[in-house]
């Protein structure tokens, strides 16, 4: 449940291309992996310590909670999507035990990835508004970009307007 509430905390509209690419101060702090995903899960632990939430839980329960958070946060990131679905498929061979640790926290990845993905299976109401939501973070993206394309770069501005977005 935390990992679902804290998933994409402090998310700044940008994709982790954009900031791979442009050097970015959060892609040089996670050294360009899954740059997001490393961010919403440091800043969503921090705010959970800062909450005080888990201060009467053991600690040895604490660190299970955290390893299995920054996991379930780091399963977000699109660009492993399909290698985390490989990795479930293998290793459930369509079946599912839930005896099983590893299962219990593939099915945890899975709900976390499909609650994530979700919008289009939502009212066409709620789909439309995060649809927009999701192009004007793009667009302000693409200005980014164009903006780095004024103060003298133009090939990376350009560049980055048309590639940080996929």
């Amino acid at each position: 449940m935390l990992a679902a509430l804290l998933h994409d905390v402090g998310h700044n509209g940008t994709t982790n291309k954009f900031h791979v690419d442009t050097g970015s101060e959060l892609a040089l702090r996670y050294n360009d992996t899954s740059v997001q995903e490393n961010f919403h899960s440091s800043l969503g632990w921090k705010l959970l310590q800062e909450s005080k939430l888990l201060d009467n839980i053991p600690k040895s329960d604490v660190q299970f909670i955290r390893q299995s958070y920054i996991q379930l946060v780091l399963c977000t990131d699109l660009a492993k999507h399909f290698d985390e679905l490989a990795v479930y498929q293998g290793t459930t061979h369509g079946e599912l035990d839930e005896a099983n640790e590893e299962h219990r926290k593939l099915i945890a990845k899975m709900v976390l990835k499909c609650s994530d993905l979700s919008n289009p299976a939502r009212t066409f109401g709620v789909t439309s508004y995060w649809a927009a939501m999701v192009q004007e973070e793009f667009f302000l993206q693409v200005s980014c970009c164009c903006t780095l394309t004024i103060l003298g770069r133009p090939r990376e501005g350009l560049r980055l307007a048309l590639f940080s977005i996929f």
